[in-house]
């Protein structure tokens, strides 16, 4: 069990920037606060506490928090407002990119496609300059599946290449279209 997800749960629900979640962000927080007391009272161990780490992943691929040393608000800077991107299943199925995801996903077990045409569990992109460049990164997961099937997508500024990591308990890590070693080190650090 990773301390700093309950660290963060804690912070975040007892932040006036809570009122700012999406509902459903919300009840994934209240249900991740309300097993983590149950999880610290039994001790850090138990069914409480595996249903908590999956909630954190959760969470995690929705873009709400971060490791506690970093802003965990919907991952906004502090001292710069978030620049918005889009969600992954707003960019993933645009007309410039859905192409060249069908091309990547070609052959994958259907629940890749099936989150990305029908949606998951998703939070804001965001820009890390990887090499140079303003790269995209996008995350995203199977709703009451999170731990077990997520996407991370990174897009590059002119939209001309897109890059895909398939992970989970019930994933092997596959990265999808050969990425660069930058771009691969920052697909698979969003996790």
């Amino acid at each position: 069990m990773q301390l700093r997800h309950l660290v963060i749960a804690l912070a975040l629900t007892a932040s006036p920037t809570f009122a700012e979640l999406r509902p459903e962000h919300q009840a994934l927080m209240s249900r991740f606060a309300a097993l983590r007391h149950e999880c610290v009272n039994a001790g850090l161990k138990g069914p409480a506490c595996d249903e908590a780490e999956g909630l954190a992943r959760q969470l995690a691929a929705a873009g709400i928090c971060h490791p506690a040393e970093q802003d965990p608000y919907y991952c906004k800077d502090k001292h710069a407002p978030a620049q918005d991107i889009g969600r992954f299943h707003e960019v993933a199925n645009s007309a410039a990119i859905r192409p060249r995801i069908d091309r990547l996903i070609a052959g994958q077990d259907k629940w890749v496609d099936f989150v990305i045409t029908k949606g998951g569990v998703e939070g804001p992109g965001r820009v890390r300059t990887i090499a140079g460049r303003p790269w995209r990164l996008y995350a995203t997961c199977r709703q009451h599946a999170c731990s077990d099937q997520a996407i991370n997508m990174a897009v590059s500024p002119d939209n001309s290449t897109v890059y895909l990591y398939l992970h989970g308990t019930k994933q092997r890590p596959t990265l999808l279209g050969n990425p660069p070693d930058s771009v691969r080190s920052a697909l698979i650090d969003m996790n």
